[in-house]
């Protein structure tokens, strides 16, 4: 047996890392373009609240017929959107640290942490290789060929095969056209002279963060939207750009004027003024301290902030 060999049997994965020798899960997966990688080398990725490193390797899955380009032999279609004929299939290998958990439940259970371990990985090779129009994962339901592997303490193995259709796509029968008061709403949003506003672009980008796992990015930004928020309630001899810059750099008086906006709205739900200042330190000690990761619930956060520009809104 050749080392490449080797590296593709899990049991040498649970011989070489010690923390895989009591049982590990595999979630495999092909992405739509090759990244080019030695299938010998591991990369370890270490995750806050995991004692144990997420292990990803890499192998190349060739296929010599595309409906698009035909039959091709020992050649590709390089491109950071959408290969051909040459792809890299990414093995993403953890610590089962609950084999009491159905196999069916797993991808449930760990997606989020294997998102963020994976988008960590191709975020560090984007920057390394400057193919920056390769994609972030959003769901490994949307990952093309799926295969979820528990491996026990002797090597046995169960799998399990998630059918999928390309990037979050799944079998339907037609789906309705929008309806006539979304397709006036479109209209009448894409007619206007005004701009989506500010607060909502941001908050749109911040819900999009926290889905691929992004939790560092998706809280800096949803507090942004708050201040942009902020921003039109406080103008008001100094500009708006000059105002929220000042805000920013003086951070205590975000949490200031929050809870005085807030309260000003007589609406406004008790709790939800600390949940707001809580997502707002933590994004102060991610900006100002180097935290590295979120205490809390990133959709809790998110929630706490929508509503809270909903209350800036009408105070």
């Amino acid at each position: 047996m050749n080392d490449q060999e080797k590296l593709k049997s899990f049991s040498y994965l649970q011989t070489r890392y010690q923390f895989l020798s009591q049982g590990c899960l595999v979630f495999s997966f092909t992405l739509p373009i090759c990244l080019h990688l030695d299938s010998n080398t591991d990369f370890l990725v270490n995750l806050h609240g995991w004692s144990s490193p997420f292990v990803i390797n890499t192998e190349e899955y060739i296929e010599e017929y595309d409906p698009r380009y035909g039959n091709a032999r020992n050649a590709e279609v390089n491109s950071d959107i959408s290969s051909a004929f040459r792809f890299t299939r990414m093995n993403v290998i953890f610590q089962d640290i609950n084999r009491g958990i159905p196999l069916d439940k797993t991808l449930e259970l760990y997606q989020k942490d294997t998102l963020k371990a994976v988008n960590h990985f191709l975020n560090a090779y984007r920057y390394l290789t400057k193919r920056n129009a390769i994609n972030n994962i959003f769901s490994l339901y949307a990952t093309r060929s799926l295969k979820i592997y528990r491996v026990d303490q002797k090597g046995k193995e169960e799998f399990e095969i998630i059918i999928n259709f390309g990037t979050d796509g799944a079998l339907s029968p037609f789906l309705p056209l929008r309806s006539i008061e979304e397709h006036k709403k479109l209209h009448e949003l894409i007619s206007q002279d005004s701009l989506i506003p500010l607060e909502e672009l941001f908050l749109m980008d911040a819900k999009r963060y926290a889905i691929i796992g992004y939790e560092l990015q998706s809280l800096i930004t949803g507090v942004i939207a708050l201040e942009a928020s902020i921003g039109k309630k406080g103008k008001k001899k100094a500009s708006l750009q000059s105002w929220v810059l000042n805000l920013f750099l003086r951070y205590d008086s975000l949490q200031s004027e929050v809870e005085r906006l807030l309260n000003n709205n007589p609406n406004t739900p008790k709790s939800l003024i600390g949940d707001v200042i809580f997502a707002i330190r933590e994004r102060n000690r991610v900006i100002h301290n180097g935290k590295t990761f979120i205490d809390g619930d990133i959709r809790k956060h998110l929630e706490s902030i929508e509503s809270a520009i909903k209350y800036i809104k009408n105070s």
